[in-house]
């Protein structure tokens, strides 16, 4: 064997080497984005059941977990996620998200999907549209899951569109932005 072709043979071993790498780190990444979505799913599911009791605890006693009791089923951490993406973000449209998250880790995984912007576009959209209609048409919930099924984010746009343009306005522009 030539000096020349021991170099090929050398350099093609070592980019197969990095390549296992590469595809043992996109493994991991991905299969962790996966567990990662299961995890909110379950801590936003668990939510709907503990919220009020979960409601005191706060980012600073995530690690502290003795001092706080919480009924969300993945303890402190899944409780303040849940809380900060249902109640202080979309409500339910929240759901939307860990599904938008798993296709992100199918994604790193290579599994193509026909329509990936559209689909990731019509989840961001449905999220806060969902959130949107859901905060405009349970604004009077009592309270349930701090600001009614559409969360903080429903709450407040839709409340700035009724104040903006009354309810009837309000109900045409979100039925516009359905259609």
């Amino acid at each position: 064997m030539s000096k020349e072709n021991k170099n090929n043979v050398s350099k093609t071993t070592v980019q197969a080497e990095e390549s296992k790498i590469d595809e043992r780190a996109l493994l991991l990444i991905g299969l962790f984005v996966l567990l990662c979505s299961l995890f909110v799913l379950l801590a936003m599911f668990s939510h709907l059941f503990s919220w009020a009791t979960d409601q005191s605890l706060s980012w600073e006693n995530i690690f502290s977990p003795s001092d706080f009791e919480t009924a969300n089923i993945l303890g402190p951490a899944g409780a303040r996620i849940a809380s900060a993406l249902v109640t202080h973000g979309f409500g339910l449209g929240a759901f939307l998200l860990p599904l938008l998250l798993f296709m992100y880790g199918l994604r790193i995984l290579r599994v193509q999907f026909k329509h990936w912007w559209k689909r990731q576009f019509l989840l961001i959209f449905g999220c806060v549209l969902s959130s949107l209609w859901l905060g405009f048409i349970f604004r009077g919930t009592w309270g349930i899951l701090g600001y009614g099924l559409g969360g903080k984010f429903g709450y407040f746009v839709s409340g700035w569109l009724i104040g903006f343009m009354s309810y009837i306005g309000a109900g045409f522009v979100l039925f516009l932005a359905t259609v």
